[in-house]
């Protein structure tokens, strides 16, 4: 899992420095005014490195560790360009959300974005295409939740989150628009595979 344990040291590190100072974070974040008017294109890329609070951060780290790990270690033991394709795929589903976010909101100021749960939630819905049948995690009284249905039960939570926290920077549009372009590079990519 190397270029996964690279990913979380990299939102780790950026996210610490954006909670210090707030206007690193400001300017990374996901701003489509800021991308579409003042050319900001690194906005795309930065979004997903910067956090809102440590709890994001926390809940974050955790679903790329599992999830993406998970696709990682898959994809690297069936081919040894596994890891390249791995980062492929979590590109893909980052730019897919970001791209999307910034059309769809170019003339919309106060929109703004960040956390890397868009790529999360694409990379899980690729290795959900991958493996639907391995037991992505654990529930208690349920007891195992197949591959499957794991992507789902994450976009489930993100919303009671939302819900109950009432926090207005959860961007579910963007989490639907990583989780197509996920599955839909995975699907490009395998679909030889997918078709045996």
């Amino acid at each position: 899992m190397p270029i996964t344990i690279s990913i979380m040291i990299l939102i780790m590190v950026t996210s610490v420095i954006g909670f210090i100072n707030p206007i690193i974070k400001i300017n990374l974040m996901l701003h489509p005014f800021s991308i579409y008017h003042h050319k900001q294109f690194y906005r795309l890329f930065t979004a997903d490195l910067v956090h809102n609070d440590p709890v994001h951060l926390i809940i974050n780290e955790a679903v790329i560790f599992f999830a993406c790990g998970s696709l990682e270690t898959y994809l690297h033991q069936h081919s040894a360009s596994g890891s390249f394709l791995y980062l492929f795929i979590y590109l893909v589903s980052m730019l897919g959300g970001s791209v999307a976010i910034a059309i769809r909101h170019y003339k919309d100021f106060d929109y703004s974005s960040s956390g890397a749960s868009g790529s999360a939630i694409g990379v899980m819905f690729g290795y959900m295409i991958l493996q639907p049948h391995v037991i992505a995690f654990y529930l208690p009284v349920i007891g195992g939740i197949e591959n499957i249905y794991g992507p789902f039960c994450f976009i489930i939570g993100f919303i009671i989150y939302q819900l109950r926290t009432k926090n207005p920077m959860m961007n579910n549009e963007l989490h639907f628009y990583s989780a197509v372009s996920g599955a839909g590079i995975t699907m490009l990519l395998f679909h030889g595979q997918l078709l045996n």
